[in-house]
């Protein structure tokens, strides 16, 4: 998880006006921006590493199995 990545879980995080939501698809994790209607971000990993990753970032162990 890049820096961007953790920059925009935290955007979508602390989000108080619903301005932004995670969009998940199976070959694609995104932020939609509903004030401009078009996709804000486009996260680095997606499926199964995504969630490794994101576990990792919250401070869990976590390995593949």
């Amino acid at each position: 998880m890049n820096e961007q990545d953790k920059k925009w879980l935290e955007i979508c995080k602390n989000d108080k006006e619903s301005r932004y939501v995670i969009m998940v698809d199976n070959d694609d994790i995104y932020v939609w921006d509903f004030e401009t209607d078009e996709e804000a971000y486009t996260f680095t990993e997606y499926g199964y590493h995504f969630a490794l990753v994101l576990l990792r970032y919250i401070g869990c162990e976590a390995e593949y199995v």
